[in-house]
C-alpha cells in the first residue's frame, strides 16, 4: 500500500519528479527529432527563351544554386533532357512535337534529394522547312549552259538537292550552295516546268514548287520531224528495209513496222517458222547535228531481239568505218537493264567507245546526240551523261538515222517482241 500510495498519491514529491521527468523526455525528442528539411535548390531555363522562335535541334541549358547533383528539363510537361553535371546542358529534337506554342521549364535536384523547379517559360516552334528554284527565274527564257540553282530551309539540314526537268531529274549537288549546271540541248526548245527536291537531316524529301521557263534552241534549223500521227509509215521520208536480218539471223520486212496511236511500232515475231523484223532509215544525210527520238522496246524472253536507233554512214568506209549507236538495248534474257550507247570508229567495227545507261530501256527514254565537229555528247531524259572530244572517233563523213529491232541469233521467238517510237526530231 505504501509502494502504491508513494507511486501515485504522494502529492508534492511526486510533482517535482514528474515535472523533471517531462523536461528530460523533451529533451530526448528533441535530440531525436530529424534536422529541418533544407530549402530546395533554385534554378532558372536558359536556351529557350519566349522572345525568340525555336527550330530544329535546340541545346537546352540551366543556372542553378550550388550543390545541385542533376537537372531534369519538361516541354508540355514531359521530360525531354536529363544531365548530371555542369554545366546542365542536354540537346532536344523541337520537331518531335508540333509547331505551334509550347511551354518548358527545369528542375534540379541537390544531394539531399529536394527539388527546386523554374518558372515556366511560354515558347514558340516554327519548324516549317521549304525548298525554292532559284535559277532559271520563273518565266524566263534560257539556251545552252544553265546554272540551276535553289534555297533551302530546314531545321534538321539538308544533305542533298536534285532539280528536275519535265519530272525527269537532271542535276545533283551535295553540299551548299546548291547549283549545278545542265545543258538545255537536252530538252526541245520551248515551255518546260522545273523543280527541286531536298533531302534533310532525317532523310525526308522535300519537294519544291514547280515553276515554268523557256528553252530557246541553239540549233539554227528543224530539218526533220515525224511525230507518226498517221495510219501508215511516211515513205517519202522513211526506207524500209527488205533484206536478210542482221548478220543473216531472220528477216527484215516492210510488213514488220506499223504506225498507230501515234507511234511507229516495229514486231517481230515468226512467220511460218521464220523469224521476222525489221528496220528502216530516213532519207536525209548530214554531217553533224542532233538527233532526238522517244524510244521503248519489250523485254524479250528469249535473248535474241536487240532495238537499236543509230545513225549510218552514206559510204560504209569513207575512209573509215563509222556508226553512232546512240541507243542499243542489247539482248539479255528477260531483261533491258542496262543499255548502251556506242560509238564506232576506226579501221575495224570492232574498235569503239561506249557507255552504259543504268537505266531500263523497257520503258520510255529521250534520248539526244549532240554531235559537233569538236565533241559528240549524249543526253537522256534530259541529262548530259556522256561526253566525247577525241576528235580522232568524232565521225565527219554524211550519216543517216536508222532504226532497227534486230535479231542477234537465229531463235524461235516465243512472243512478239515490239519496238515503240513516239517520234523524232533532227536539227542542223
Amino acid at each position: 500500500m505504501l509502494r502504491s500510495h508513494g507511486r501515485y498519491g504522494c502529492a508534492g514529491p511526486s510533482r517535482k519528479r514528474s515535472g523533471r521527468r517531462a523536461v528530460l523526455v523533451a529533451a530526448v525528442l528533441l535530440a531525436l527529432a530529424p534536422a529541418s528539411a533544407s530549402a530546395a535548390p533554385s534554378v532558372s531555363l536558359t536556351g529557350i527563351s519566349s522572345q525568340a522562335p525555336v527550330s530544329g535541334t535546340v541545346t537546352l541549358g540551366a543556372d542553378t544554386s550550388s550543390g545541385v547533383t542533376q537537372v531534369k528539363w519538361y516541354v508540355d510537361g514531359d521530360e525531354v533532357g536529363w544531365d548530371y553535371g555542369a554545366p546542365w546542358q542536354a540537346n532536344w529534337h523541337s520537331p518531335s512535337v508540333a509547331d505551334g506554342r509550347h511551354t518548358i521549364f527545369a528542375k534540379a535536384a541537390d544531394g539531399a534529394g529536394a527539388w527546386g523547379t523554374s518558372a515556366v517559360v511560354t515558347f514558340t516552334i516554327a519548324n516549317d522547312a521549304a525548298v525554292e528554284v532559284t535559277s532559271p527565274a520563273a518565266g524566263s527564257t534560257v539556251s545552252g549552259a544553265v546554272t540551276l540553282s535553289a534555297t533551302e530551309s530546314d531545321p534538321t539540314g539538308v544533305r542533298q538537292m536534285k532539280w528536275y526537268v519535265d519530272g525527269a531529274e537532271v542535276g545533283w549537288d551535295g553540299s551548299a550552295p546548291w547549283q549545278v549546271s545542265w545543258s538545255s540541248a537536252g530538252v526541245a526548245a520551248g515551255k518546260h516546268t522545273i523543280f527541286a527536291k531536298a533531302q534533310n537531316g532525317e532523310g525526308d524529301w522535300i519537294t519544291s514548287a514547280a515553276r515554268s521557263f523557256t528553252v530557246q534552241s541553239t540549233q539554227s534549223t528543224l530539218v526533220f520531224e515525224d511525230d507518226f500521227d498517221g495510219t501508215t509509215l511516211n515513205t517519202a521520208s522513211w526506207s524500209p528495209y527488205n533484206s536478210a536480218g542482221h548478220a543473216g539471223h531472220g528477216l527484215r520486212r516492210p510488213s514488220a513496222i506499223t504506225v498507230s496511236d501515234g507511234k511507229l511500232v516495229v514486231t517481230a515475231r515468226m512467220v511460218d517458222g521464220t523469224l521476222v523484223s525489221g528496220g528502216m532509215s530516213n532519207r536525209l544525210s548530214q554531217t553533224y547535228g542532233r538527233d532526238e527520238f522517244r524510244v521503248r522496246t519489250d523485254v524479250d524472253p528469249t535473248g535474241t531481239m536487240n532495238g537499236v536507233v543509230l545513225t549510218w554512214p552514206d559510204q560504209q568506209w569513207s575512209p573509215q568505218f563509222t556508226e553512232n549507236d546512240i541507243y542499243e538495248t542489247g539482248a539479255a534474257t528477260g531483261t533491258r537493264w542496262p543499255f548502251r550507247t556506242f560509238i564506232h570508229y576506226g579501221t575495224s567495227v570492232t574498235t569503239q567507245g561506249y557507255f552504259v545507261h543504268e537505266a531500263d530501256a523497257s520503258q520510255w527514254h529521250t534520248m539526244v546526240m549532240d554531235w559537233r565537229p569538236s565533241s559528240l555528247k549524249i543526253y537522256r531524259d534530259g541529262e548530259l551523261v556522256w561526253t566525247v572530244t577525241d576528235t580522232a572517233v568524232i565521225p565527219d563523213v554524211l550519216h543517216h538515222l536508222c532504226i532497227q529491232l534486230d535479231a542477234r541469233a537465229t531463235r524461235t521467238l516465243t512472243t512478239a517482241v515490239r519496238m515503240y517510237v513516239d517520234y523524232v526530231r533532227i536539227y542542223r
